[in-house]
């Protein structure tokens, strides 16, 4: 009898931390998820919110990445066929060395180089 008790215990024990477990990894994300590029290409996300793997970002609602055209916080923001969002801005991850310097190479993953733009007061 006393095993018996200890087992329905435990069963219970079990199905309440899982009962928790699964209403936690449902609470929507309230931050950015640092996720690496393989995840990324996922096609199901047990969060919602932001996803960025250095490169790329994709927002997820419902556990799916959103495409098109979408209005999030009142920000409108557009999104591939694949979920990854189309920047109004473009990156280049080469960065330039004169020759004393070297040659042209990659950028080391999650930096971006910047270069001076523009000229002088004096037009130069």
């Amino acid at each position: 009898m006393q095993k018996r008790q200890l087992s329905l215990i435990g069963a219970c024990v079990a199905a309440a931390l899982a009962i928790v477990l699964l209403a936690v990894l449902m609470i929507p994300g309230r931050g950015v998820h640092y996720v690496s590029a393989a995840t990324l290409q996922r096609h199901f996300f047990l969060h919602n919110g932001w996803y960025y793997d250095g490169r790329d970002w994709a927002f997820v609602q419902g556990g799916h990445k959103v495409t098109g055209v979408r209005q999030i916080n009142g920000v409108t923001y557009r999104f591939e066929r694949d979920g990854k969002q189309v920047l109004p801005y473009k990156i280049s991850y080469q960065y330039q060395l004169s020759t004393e310097q070297g040659t042209n190479q990659p950028s080391a993953p999650k930096y971006i180089i910047l270069h001076d733009v523009g000229s002088w007061a004096d037009g130069q």
